[in-house]
């Protein structure tokens, strides 16, 4: 069921980067970090998917947020990132 549920989510990444290295840009800048920390990709995703449910605008709220990454720009409640450290910004086109 999580892999179901994450697919969309690294589906809406691979968009976001360049075709040529999309596999690497997502293995580097997400799920490796991810998987480390048990991050709950699933979590992220239907929060996501509850606040801006077209497609589209899951796309651009993520892709938003991974540029400018701040608790106050973030979908997630404050005491997320009590466990789960902030992120850099990532250089996405």
């Amino acid at each position: 069921m999580e892999k179901l549920i994450i697919i969309p989510f690294m589906i809406c990444i691979l968009h976001a980067t360049p075709q040529k290295n999309h596999h690497n840009a997502l293995q580097q800048n997400c799920l490796s970090c991810h998987q480390q920390q048990q991050i709950p990709s699933d979590l992220i995703y239907k929060r996501y998917l509850l606040k801006y449910s077209p497609a589209a605008r899951i796309k651009a709220a993520m892709l938003s947020y991974l540029k400018h990454p701040t608790q106050e720009h973030s979908i997630m409640p404050s005491a997320f990132f009590v466990k789960f450290p902030m992120k850099q910004p990532v250089i996405l086109d």
